[in-house]
């Protein structure tokens, strides 16, 4: 299952999660523009992720580590829908 979870990651989210919960101003001291184009060559075609998106990522994968995915899920869940209502 390991293996199966590294082949189908996309890893470059990982950058992205990281990017969404810097200040901005760090962001632009690093080259990262907001709406796109970051020139930072490891962040390349990186879609841009909202602090809150990035919280509710986070949130789900640590639940799925200690608990099982269906929790995760259901959380996430409410989380989104709480935010948009």
């Amino acid at each position: 299952m390991a293996v199966v979870v590294t082949h189908t990651f996309k890893w470059t989210s990982l950058i992205a999660v990281a990017r969404a919960f810097l200040p901005a101003s760090t962001q632009r001291a690093a080259g990262c523009r907001t709406g796109g184009g970051c020139s930072v060559p490891c962040c390349g075609e990186v879609p841009e992720l909202g602090r809150f998106d990035a919280f509710v990522v986070v949130v789900v994968s640590v639940l799925t580590v200690y608990t099982n995915i269906a929790y995760s899920v259901i959380l996430g869940l409410l989380l989104v829908g709480r935010a948009c209502s």
